[in-house]
Parts: structure tokens; C-alpha cells; sequence
């Protein structure tokens, strides 16, 4: 026996295949700088998770936090790309702590998640400061691969780009 599709359901699949870039839900959590956007998109035929601060603070907070943070890991991947269960337990351990270490120095504005591996986004006052606190916390846990770049973005360009492509 067949059943009819409701058309609801078909309008919503098909706004969701419309637009590259689909607010999923807001998360419910706020940051400091207020709500989240939790997005969806497809890069190389593969889900991508991004995480971002709905807006750009004020110039005030982008003066202060001068500083692009950007903090990679790897995880072992489901076949599209995204983490295990297991990956995403430490993942939140990980950010909690990461979180806590960057603390007054600076502000966590996005995260991406996809391909095997994830990178947090923080903007801070400076990056040195915050070297050996990165690598002591990383080094308390199970080997995984690592990446810490630093680079200055007065402007929050790579967020400002970011909330430049979602359609809303």
C-alpha cells in the first residue's frame, strides 16, 4: 500500500535542496557575544556542521580581540565524514576545556565539522599567552593530530564571511 507524501513535507525537502546554505536550527546555548546559528552545508558531497555566533560584536569587543585562534584536530570519521559517538563525547570534553582555557583572553565565534576533523574558532587578544596552556591541555589526552594557527583578523573577516553566505 502506498502513501501519499504529504505536501508539507515535500516544500520543506525542497527549500532545504534550494538553499546551499540552511539555518538547521538555533542552538541553545548563547555565548557570550549571544545566540548561535547551527548551519548545514554539503562541500565535497560530504556534511559539513558549522557552528557560528548569530552576529558580529560590536567593534569594541573586534578591537579587543584582534586575534584569529584557529585550533584543528582530527577524529576517526563515519563514511560522510562526521564524527563517531565516541568522537563527539571528547569533542565536547574538548571544547568545555578549550573553553575554560581561553577564558577573559578571548571568545570561541565558530566551529566546523566535517571531513574527519573539526576547527574552533577563537578570537584573542593574543596568541602566545595561550601556547603552552593549548599544548599541555591537548597533550592530557589520547593522541589525536593537532593543528594551532594563529593569525590577526581585526575585522572577524573569516566569521563576517561566514554569516555573509547564510541566506536568511
Amino acid at each position: 500500500m502506498k502513501l501519499p507524501i504529504p505536501r508539507c513535507l515535500i516544500h520543506w525537502f525542497g527549500a532545504l535542496l534550494f538553499f546551499a546554505w540552511v539555518p538547521v536550527c538555533q542552538a541553545q546555548t548563547q555565548s557570550a557575544l549571544g545566540p548561535w546559528l547551527i548551519l548545514e552545508r554539503n562541500l565535497n558531497e560530504q556534511p559539513e556542521i558549522v557552528s557560528v555566533i548569530r552576529d558580529l560584536p560590536s567593534k569594541d569587543i573586534q578591537q579587543r580581540f584582534p586575534v584569529l585562534l584557529k585550533i584543528m584536530w582530527g577524529y576517526e570519521a563515519l563514511p560522510n565524514g562526521l564524527p563517531t559517538e565516541r568522537d563527539l563525547i571528547l569533542a565536547r570534553k574538548l571544547y568545555s576545556g578549550l573553553d575554560s582555557l581561553v577564558g577573559e583572553q578571548g571568545i570561541h565565534a565558530m566551529t566546523r565539522t566535517g571531513g574527519g576533523g573539526r576547527t574552533m574558532y577563537y578570537y584573542v587578544k593574543e596568541a602566545g599567552t595561550l601556547n603552552k596552556g593549548i599544548r599541555a591541555f591537548f597533550d592530557a589526552y589520547p593522541p589525536i593530530s593537532v593543528k594551532v594557527v594563529a593569525s590577526k583578523d581585526p575585522s572577524w573577516q573569516r566569521v563576517r564571511e561566514m554569516l555573509s553566505a547564510i541566506k536568511r
